[in-house]
């Protein structure tokens, strides 16, 4: 599977690159890049923001999202603007909208550390969230069907949470050996299967509000970035 630039390095912020394609279908209008800044919705993370601007004319990005014909998981753009000024080949600059991928990598790093940690609190393995999302307002939650969480211990997770936030801690990525497209998020000892991006460092996630509520009887955690 290439490599696409989000994963490569997620905090570049711009790029100059090149028009594979824009066309309008089903109602849409679409763009693909030969280098592609902007990451996809997929697994909870919400599809990057951002401009494209081609020749004076500019397209504004609403949404990425993988492409469903493609073999590799190339993202296509989603723009508002007039695709049918722009056509394979030419030259395109593509600026991410930094603020929304700051806070969607913020947030993403909060739900697992904050998952990690309630492991290392209860010196167990907890399922993991049945359904894990990074909303677009600034908010995450992950929430279980397992007894094994409670409010005292996401209380604890959170205090641990805060505490490795402030003293920091290295944040690293590394693609799977045996599986192609498959990548590692590791950080303070531990592990978990994930395609998104993420921050250098915990230090990089800020304040954040982390409360628990219950629906249902299913243990919900939510985090809120400041």
């Amino acid at each position: 599977m290439p490599k696409f630039l989000y994963h490569i390095d997620p905090y570049k912020r711009e790029v100059d690159t090149e028009i594979k394609s824009a066309f309008e279908e089903d109602g849409k209008k679409i763009v693909a890049l030969k280098d592609c800044l902007f990451h996809p919705q997929g697994g909870g993370q919400k599809g990057d923001r951002g401009v494209i601007s081609v020749d004076g004319v500019e397209l504004k990005v609403i949404d990425t999202v993988k492409d469903p014909y493609a073999d590799d998981g190339a993202p296509i753009m989603i723009v508002e603007g007039d695709v049918d000024a722009v056509s394979s080949g030419q030259s395109a600059q593509a600026k991410l909208d930094w603020g929304f991928r700051e806070k969607q990598m913020r947030l993403h790093g909060a739900v697992h550390m904050h998952h990690c940690a309630m492991e290392d609190i209860s010196g167990q393995k907890i399922p993991n969230p049945r359904t894990s999302d990074l909303m677009e307002d600034g908010t995450a939650f992950n929430r279980y069907e397992t007894d094994l969480v409670n409010e005292e211990l996401a209380v604890k997770a959170t205090e641990r949470l805060a505490e490795i936030i402030a003293n920091g801690a290295p944040v690293t990525m590394e693609d799977d050996a045996e599986r192609d497209g498959f990548r590692w998020w590791h950080c303070n000892g531990h592990s978990i299967p994930c395609g998104g991006t993420h921050l250098k460092d915990m230090r990089e996630v800020g304040p954040l509000a982390i409360s628990y509520t219950q629906k249902k009887g299913k243990p919900k955690i939510t985090i809120t970035a400041k």
